[in-house]
C-alpha cells in the first residue's frame, strides 16, 4: 500500500517538503530533517553524535561493499523529491567535495552524459560571470573581440602552409576526421603572433586535448574507411573518399569549405590521394566480411570527367568485393561508371546517381562538369537491367518541380529515392519547403518504392509522417 505523501513548509528554515502522512500522525514530520529539529542539538546529542563521528572515523561505512537493494533506492529517491536543501547543507556538501580527485573514467562519463536542455541552462547560468569556476576577472570579454579577428583568412593561411591534416599523426578530414587550428604559442602569453600563421598548426580533436592536456572523448581517427557523421550519416555508415580533388565544379558543393582549401584549387583535373589503393587495402582487412556497405563517395566524385593521375576507382572497387565488402557507389559520372557494374552485381552492391534535373541547361549551370542528365538516366537503366540495386539522390532540390518530374517518369528503374533540400545558399531562402516538401513525399509514395527524406526536408512535413521506407540493404 502507498503512503500518503503530504506538501509540508519547515518552521525553521522555510523550505518546502515532504513527509507521509503516518509520520504526522505519530508527532512527527514537522521538520525537514533532523538539522532543522531543535530536539537533535541538545548538549547531549550533540555530545553523542561528536563521538560517533570519531568512532567511524577511517572505517567503511555500513553499505561498503554491499549492494543496496532497488526497493531502498527507490525509497531514498521517493524522500528526496521536492525537498529544497538549505545553504548551509549545500555549502557543506561543497566543502566535503572540495579537492576530492575525480578520475579519468569519471570524468570521460560525464562528459558523454546527457542532460535535458532546461538543466544544459540552469548549468550555463550557474557558469556565467563571477560565479564561473574559470572566472579571471572580467577579461574574457576581450578576448573573445580578439579571437573574432582570427578570420576565415588567418585559418586558410594556416592550412595553406601545413596543408589540411592533423600535424601531429596525419589524420585527414576525407577519412571523417574532425580538425581544429592550435596556436603552438599560447594565445593568451603572445598577442604579437595571435594572427601569424607562422604560429598556427593543424591538429585533430584527440591530439589537441593531447596537447592541452584534456581528456578526450572522441577516439582516435579511422582509416580510410570511416564512419560519416551529421547530415553524410543519413546515407551510410560507411565510406571512402578517393579523390582529393573533383572537376565537376558543382554549384552546392561544400566540399572546399570542408577541406579549406579555394574553389578553383578543389575544382581542378582529379588527383588521387597519395597511397589510397595501399591504405585502401590495409583497412579492407578491418572490414572484412562486413554486411555493412562502404559509399564511394561524398567527397570528389568518384568518376569524374577529367584525371590527373591514375584512375583508383575500379582497384578500390575490386580490392572491396575480394574482402566481400559490399559497395554503392554514388556518381554523376553517368555512363563512365558502367565499365564497373560487373563488379557491382554481387550482394548487397548499389550503384546511385545524384540527379536534380530534367532540364539539361540547368544542370550545365550548376554542375559544369558532371556528366549530362540523358547519360546519368541510361546509366541508372544499364544498371537496374542487369539486376544492380539502384538509387536516386534528389539533393540537393533546388526546382521542386522538375525533381518531381523525375521521380515520376524514372520510377520504374529507381529502387530508392533519397531527397534532401539545398543549404548554405542565398537561394535556399527563396524556396517554399513548407510547401513543396509534401508534394516530394507524396511523389515518392506514390512511386512504390524505398524512399529517405532527410532531415533537413522532415522539418516541413506534418507530424507524424512516414519519412522513410527503405530496405535492409
Amino acid at each position: 500500500m502507498k503512503a500518503t505523501l503530504i506538501n509540508r513548509i519547515c518552521p525553521t528554515c522555510g523550505s518546502p517538503f515532504v513527509t507521509a502522512l503516518k509520520n504526522l500522525e505519530r508527532g512527527g514530520g514537522r521538520f525537514c530533517g533532523k538539522r532543522c529539529n531543535p530536539a537533535y542539538h541538545t548538549p547531549k546529542r550533540e555530545e553523542h553524535r561528536r563521538k560517533l563521528s570519531l568512532a567511524m572515523q577511517g572505517k567503511p561505512g555500513p553499505w561498503r561493499g554491499k549492494k543496496m537493494p532497488e526497493s531502498a533506492r527507490q525509497a531514498m529517491r521517493e524522500a528526496a523529491k521536492g525537498k529544497i536543501l538549505s545553504p548551509d547543507h549545500r555549502a557543506n556538501i561543497g566543502k566535503s567535495l572540495l579537492g576530492r580527485p575525480v578520475s579519468m573514467a569519471t570524468r570521460a562519463k560525464l562528459s558523454q552524459k546527457e542532460h535535458s536542455l532546461g538543466t544544459r541552462e540552469k548549468m550555463r547560468a550557474a557558469q556565467l560571470g563571477e560565479r564561473g569556476s574559470n572566472w579571471q576577472g572580467g577579461k574574457s570579454s576581450l578576448e573573445a573581440r580578439q579571437r573574432a579577428w582570427l578570420t576565415r583568412r588567418w585559418r586558410d593561411a594556416v592550412a595553406g602552409r601545413e596543408g589540411f591534416v592533423c600535424h601531429e599523426c596525419g589524420a585527414d578530414p576525407l577519412d571523417g576526421a574532425d580538425l581544429e587550428f592550435h596556436h603552438v604559442k599560447p594565445f593568451t602569453e603572445y598577442p604579437e603572433l595571435r594572427e601569424d600563421p607562422a604560429n598556427g598548426i593543424v591538429l585533430c580533436i584527440p591530439c589537441h586535448a593531447r596537447v592541452h592536456g584534456r581528456l578526450s572523448t572522441r577516439g582516435e581517427s579511422m582509416g580510410v574507411i570511416y564512419a560519416p557523421k551529421g547530415a553524410a550519416a543519413e546515407y551510410a555508415r560507411l565510406a571512402v573518399n578517393l579523390y582529393q580533388s573533383c572537376p565537376h565544379g558543382c554549384g552546392y558543393c561544400y566540399a572546399p569549405r570542408c577541406l579549406h582549401v579555394r574553389d578553383s584549387q578543389f575544382r581542378a583535373p582529379a588527383r588521387p590521394r597519395s597511397g589510397i589503393v595501399d591504405r585502401l587495402r590495409r583497412d579492407a582487412k578491418k572490414h572484412a566480411n562486413s554486411p555493412i556497405p562502404v559509399l564511394m563517395s561524398f567527397i570528389g566524385d568518384c568518376y569524374p570527367s577529367e584525371f590527373d593521375g591514375e584512375d583508383v576507382t575500379r582497384d578500390a572497387i575490386a580490392i572491396l568485393r575480394e574482402h566481400d565488402i559490399p559497395v554503392h557507389v554514388l556518381t554523376k559520372g553517368g555512363m563512365r561508371a558502367s565499365r564497373d557494374f560487373p563488379l557491382l552485381q554481387g550482394p548487397a552492391c548499389a550503384f546511385g546517381s545524384t540527379l536534380c534535373w530534367t532540364d539539361d541547361q540547368d544542370r550545365l549551370h550548376w554542375e559544369p562538369g558532371a556528366a549530362p542528365v540523358a547519360d546519368r538516366i541510361t546509366a541508372i537503366k544499364l544498371a537496374h537491367n542487369l539486376g544492380i540495386r539502384t538509387f536516386v539522390s534528389v539533393e540537393p532540390v533546388i526546382v521542386p518541380e522538375q525533381c518531381i518530374s523525375l521521380i515520376q517518369e524514372l520510377s520504374e528503374w529507381v529502387d530508392e529515392w533519397r531527397l534532401g533540400r539545398l543549404n548554405h545558399h542565398p537561394l535556399a531562402a527563396e524556396i517554399e519547403w513548407a510547401r513543396w516538401a509534401p508534394k516530394l513525399l507524396a511523389a515518392v509514395k506514390a512511386s512504390g518504392r524505398d524512399y529517405l527524406m532527410k532531415q533537413s526536408l522532415r522539418q516541413y512535413l506534418p507530424e507524424g509522417s512516414d519519412v522513410e521506407r527503405r530496405a535492409n540493404v
